[in-house]
């Protein structure tokens, strides 16, 4: 039986998806499974995806999205640990090494991530975001801001045998599911970056409306439903996400949308900072907005 089982979620984008396989296959570590979930691609690429390696275990689905890929991979999968790769990302090779020691190591762990690279379409290097630094006992805080990336995730299998990804949302179902694993217990952040995300323009994250439809799922399946999350903080929490979601609105210069959530966030809790900073400075020139957060940086 192998010790963990790495689950890759993919639709059509064969090229990228053999590139995330051969990044786990190069693994320093090597006692793992890989459970490759087709979910409705156009075509069904078993033969090529197994070819690739005896460890592959590859099953098809209609198409359910992401977060039921996933689950459909966490039911047959065999090992301890559960890791997770996007089919557009990859894993450095020291990846799996160095997270199932530290789980290894640390018996009351879930959940083990890492900080990660960005690069662009190519494979080039944008940036190193330092997310490893979130670590800890994170809950509640985890409502304001969550810094996991699923591709550095290495969490216990026992745990996914209580909690899934939530099917019905389509986008930020993997934060839910960090919040609720972080409130069951300490996770630990690797500093050292253990993944590259891939930005190619269709990430979440860079998608004003997909970003929105994210944070309110956020709000409907997590601090709505927490019954450990009193009101007050309930009502900091929900302030956050509506004044995020001006933020973005802004972004699509949909000002009257913007100007509503704006409203919302302020009766639900008017004593914010970082974030009404933010939209001031959408309102300002390029050059008169760098000026001012050289100011601010001193």
């Amino acid at each position: 039986m192998p010790e963990t089982s790495v689950i890759i979620p993919f639709h059509d984008r064969i090229d990228w998806t053999c590139q995330a396989i051969a990044s786990v296959t190069g693994q320093t570590y090597q006692d793992f499974e890989i459970i490759v979930v087709d979910d409705g691609s156009t075509e069904d690429y078993r033969a090529s995806i197994e070819k690739l390696d005896a460890r592959i275990r590859y099953i098809r689905q209609e198409q359910r999205g992401a977060g039921a890929a996933r689950n459909a991979g966490i039911k047959i999968a065999a090992g301890e640990f559960i890791a997770f790769l996007d089919s557009d990302d990859l894993f450095l090779p020291e990846k799996l090494e160095i997270q199932i020691g530290i789980l290894r190591d640390h018996p009351d762990l879930l959940l083990v991530h890492s900080s990660y690279i960005r690069v662009d379409k190519t494979g080039n290097e944008i940036a190193l975001v330092p997310s490893g630094t979130f670590t800890g006992h994170v809950y509640p805080g985890i409502y304001f801001r969550c810094q996991i990336a699923t591709p550095t995730v290495v969490v216990r299998k026992m745990v996914l045998d209580h909690l899934e990804f939530e099917e019905s949302a389509r986008y930020g179902q993997d934060v839910i599911l960090w919040t609720k694993i972080s409130k069951l217990g300490e996770i630990i952040g690797v500093e050292r970056p253990l993944a590259k995300v891939r930005m190619h323009g269709n990430n979440v994250i860079l998608i004003p409306e997909k970003k929105i439809e994210g944070i309110r799922n956020k709000l409907k399946f997590g601090a709505r439903t927490d019954k450990d999350v009193k009101f007050i903080l309930r009502q900091q929490i929900e302030s956050r996400h509506y004044l995020n979601i001006a933020y973005w609105q802004l972004k699509m210069k949909n000002y009257p949308a913007a100007a509503f959530s704006v409203t919302i966030s302020f009766l639900k809790w008017p004593f914010q900072k970082e974030l009404y900073v933010k939209l001031f400075l959408l309102f300002l020139p390029k050059r008169a907005r760098s000026k001012f957060e050289e100011i601010m940086l001193g």
